[in-house]
């Protein structure tokens, strides 16, 4: 009678468990990305990746298998592979899940987020009663920079919640603040470069040697001496990543010809100083691209800084031009990602993201651009660094520029 009760009890349970997973019955698109064609643009880009900067991913090799992260949609957004050198996991790189959307999403060193569900998991069940249940988890990749594991919880049978964790982040957050999905806007030039790369067995790379965007070859560069800090340290870490990204180009450029700029040795530790900044931009409910320029301008002119220049550029206006003479010439740039084609700054959104741009990889001949920046999240560059794909999110960008 007890193995009776115990099949009548788990039944219902693993019913309602599956009423909560992304199941989605669809026909597949001729737009639809293959698992074969996904690790086929995997291959070229952490070839070339490993050329670069990322010398971690210098003869390494992608999983046969991808997990599969999906729009709120149910949709898949992105394909996401573990890259590895012999046995040891050196990063991942995130393909486009369909030939409208760019091939190369975003890559990094730092682990992959599938395989921080069981930190998730840890971090949820400290929150509960030791006898609720833990559903399987729908992974979300809405936009940039953005793994969420949403997991269903239950008890006594019965669906108690939904909790969100930030797989990058290492952290949980609210569904208020997972991103909105992405709207893929450039089509044509999504299939295009899919063309090409599908087409493409290797592709040459060199070390870029002049200011000329060149259309033949793959190119890297990035700028040494780029801080990386942590928005966690601020007092108001919720809301930190413009006063964090001002910080890094401040020490930036304290110790690149600014020696007046009060920075890290001034406030004593990573913390103290993002708060400073915090302050000078009136973060409370966000960063306005206005408010950083201002700010970072203030912080500046505390100690009579002067020969230089704050400016910014608005979406749509961006363009890669600008910033690959930016950072060709020496310059980091702070960027502000919309989460939607527009600067939204209500109180409490988290529609935007603030990172510091400090290198580049392109192929004009592919069509393909990428932006090296650091997210914000980590004093690690290693965990800190992402490559985030430029084409994508074009009409998505802000840059605030030093110079």
């Amino acid at each position: 009678m007890m193995k009776r009760f115990v099949l009548i009890v788990l039944i219902p349970l693993a019913l309602l468990v599956l009423q909560h997973l992304p199941i989605k019955i669809t026909k597949a698109s001729p737009r639809s990305v293959s698992l074969a064609e996904a690790r086929h643009a995997a291959i070229l880009i952490v070839n070339h990746l490993g050329k670069g900067s990322y010398t971690e991913f210098d003869q390494a090799t992608i999983d046969d298998d991808a997990t599969p992260f999906y729009y709120s949609t149910g949709d898949t957004s992105a394909y996401v592979f573990r890259v590895r050198t012999s046995d040891q996991i050196r990063g991942y790189i995130a393909i486009g899940a369909t030939k409208d959307d760019e091939p190369f999403l975003e890559a990094s060193r730092a682990m992959p987020p599938q395989d921080r569900l069981e930190a998730a998991r840890a971090q949820i069940l400290a929150k509960y009663p030791s006898n609720v249940i833990l559903g399987t988890p729908r992974l979300l990749y809405p936009n940039a920079l953005s793994f969420i594991a949403e997991f269903p919880v239950f008890q006594d049978g019965q669906l108690l919640a939904t909790e969100y964790f930030h797989l990058r982040q290492g952290r949980l957050i609210t569904k208020n603040q997972v991103p909105p999905d992405f709207t893929v806007t450039n089509t044509e030039h999504g299939r295009k470069v899919w063309k090409a790369m599908l087409s493409t067995k290797n592709l040459v790379y060199k070390e870029q040697s002049s200011s000329v965007i060149s259309p033949m070859v793959f190119i890297s560069r990035d700028i040494s001496g780029v801080p990386s800090y942590s928005q966690y340290y601020s007092t108001w870490w919720d809301s930190a990543c413009g006063p964090t990204v001002a910080s890094e180009m401040a020490e930036f450029w304290r110790q690149h010809g600014y020696p007046g700029i009060r920075g890290l040795a001034y406030y004593g530790d990573v913390g103290a100083f993002i708060d400073h900044m915090y302050l000078h931009m009136s973060t409370w409910t966000g960063t306005t691209v206005a408010n950083f320029v201002s700010g970072l301008s203030n912080h500046l002119a505390e100690t009579g800084v002067v020969g230089y220049t704050i400016s910014s550029t608005l979406v749509p206006n961006t363009t890669w031009a600008e910033y690959h003479g930016q950072i060709y010439n020496g310059s980091p740039v702070g960027i502000r990602i919309e989460y939607t084609p527009w600067e939204n700054t209500g109180d409490g959104n988290y529609e935007y993201h603030w990172v510091v741009g400090y290198g580049y990889e392109y192929d004009d001949n592919l069509g393909w651009h990428g932006m090296h920046i650091y997210n914000s999240w980590s004093n690690d560059p290693t965990q800190a660094a992402d490559v985030l794909d430029y084409d994508r999110y074009q009409s998505y960008l802000n840059f605030v520029k030093f110079h």
